[in-house]
Order: structure tokens, then sequence, then C-alpha cells
């Protein structure tokens, strides 16, 4: 299996990559300027951290986050993932103009919105995960959801991701 980046091999469990979580709306608490001023000062740091003991560095941070993107701060943590660039409503971001901006070295993840998941139609869950599969050709990214799932979801639709999302990954592999 091929490093998931440069001198950096593929941990063997879970526990060898450390988990940075910001549970909440960064423009809720957090503003850019405070983000650069304090986050840009110890999570890189964290990242190395991981780094140096043969890890990788996932970072979570739903919500708001397009004008870090913008900013090129989450192209300076370090990180190997970065989860969720979250859609309307749950976050601020186009994931195909977010994916262009991050560093191609950084895996994203994510990006299905929760409440088309849980209320929208079939239908609605199929083109909204073509749309992810597309807006990522080419990217390293991890099909999955703007962040945990709604207990209430409709099984055919969790379904309909999960199926969606392969047969999408396939035709763009080929």
């Amino acid at each position: 299996m091929p490093p998931i980046r440069a001198g950096h091999e593929r941990p063997k469990s879970v526990h060898d990559v450390l988990d940075l979580f910001r549970l909440t709306t960064v423009h809720d608490v957090l503003d850019p300027d405070r983000y650069e001023k304090y986050d840009l000062t110890y999570i890189p740091r964290l990242a190395a951290h991981a780094h140096a003991h043969g890890g990788l560095f996932w970072y979570h941070n739903c919500g708001r986050t397009r004008e870090l993107i913008e900013r090129g701060y989450f192209n300076r943590l370090g990180c190997d993932v970065i989860e969720t660039i979250s859609p309307p409503p749950e976050g601020n971001n186009n994931l195909a103009e977010a994916r262009r901006r991050l560093d191609p070295d950084i895996c994203t993840k994510g990006n299905l919105s929760l409440p088309l998941l849980c209320n929208g139609s079939v239908a609605e869950v199929e083109a909204a995960t073509r749309e992810m599969v597309q807006a990522v050709a080419g990217y390293a990214h991890i099909y999955s959801t703007a962040d945990a799932v709604f207990a209430e979801t409709p099984v055919e639709n969790f379904m309909a991701f999960i199926r969606t999302a392969k047969e999408e990954a396939e035709k763009v592999a080929a």
C-alpha cells in the first residue's frame, strides 16, 4: 500500500492517528483572525507531533470554514485529512471550490448534507452524492456525510448514498 503522504506510511491502527475535533461552528465562536492567532499556533505543532511519531493527523472542523480555506489556513495546519468541508445549511462551503484551494496532498472527508440525507428523497441524495464525487475527482477524498448521521435518517437514503458513491467513484476511476 503506498504512503498516504510523502514520508509518512499508513498507520497500523486507528490509535496511530491523532484526531483533533473542533465541535462547533467556527464563526460562532472563533473568527478567522482569532483562528490565525491561536489555532494556527498550536494545531501545526500537534500535526508535527503526530507525524514525528509515525502517525497521521486528522482534523475535524465542521461548520462555516470557507473563509479559513480561502485564507489558506487549512493548508498551513500540516493535516493529512481534513473534514468535513460542510455544505449549507451546516456550513458555507462549495466542495469543488474548497478542494481546488486545498493542498492536493490533503485528503478531505465528508460533505453530504445531514438534513438532506435525513429529510430528502432518495433521488435528492443520489444527486448530491454524484455532485460530491464529481467535485473531488482527482483528489484524495473520503466520501462521507457532513458529520454524524442522524438516528432518524431513513435507511433507504443512507443506502442510496453508499450505493451512489460507490458507483460514481468507479466511473471516475475508470
